[in-house]
């Protein structure tokens, strides 16, 4: 039987190694559990539990994948609302600043202010499906300096759209 020398650097390695897989797996909870709440919170008319835990079923939770085409034909508008949301709401970059631009309900979005990914001018912001809620428009140019564009597929007959700039 061979033996091998435990030495201190060895326990440090393996301690850190621990420490960081328990540091990984409580990220990965409270990730999920904050996913839970957004949902809940940002998509009014679902409100239960149960509509959060579904979307988790149709996007793969380890590697985010969205369904293929052929998969995707074969979702129920129940279905491929669940999995919209559940995309849009996953953090896909780490960002250690999340700030709040619009109403906490309905209406308002999440947009991550690190350095890195501030938006500063001359930027632009795309809002789509705004249901006549301009809180979200109206602070992105405000706090932000960005020029934004409102849409929403309702306003097919309308023939002024509203544009926000600082």
């Amino acid at each position: 039987m061979l033996h091998t020398a435990w030495n201190p650097s060895k326990r440090c390695i393996l301690a850190f190694g621990l420490f960081a897989l328990s540091l990984v797996g409580i990220f990965l909870s409270l990730t999920e559990t904050r996913d839970k709440i957004t949902r809940m919170v940002s998509h009014k008319e679902h409100t239960t539990i149960e509509y959060v835990d579904r979307s988790y079923e149709i996007m793969d939770k380890m590697t985010g994948k969205i369904p293929s085409d052929a998969e995707l034909k074969n979702l129920t508008e129940s279905q491929l609302d669940d999995l919209y949301w559940s995309y849009i709401n996953t953090v896909q970059v780490l960002c250690r600043r999340i700030v709040r631009v619009g109403k906490i309900e309905d209406g308002g979005k999440e947009v991550c202010t690190d350095e890195a990914f501030h938006p500063r001018p001359p930027c632009l912001v795309y809002s789509f499906g705004i249901n006549f809620q301009w809180d979200f428009d109206e602070d992105a140019a405000r706090m932000f300096g960005c020029k934004v564009f409102s849409f929403d597929p309702r306003w097919v007959c309308m023939k002024n759209y509203e544009t926000f700039t600082r």
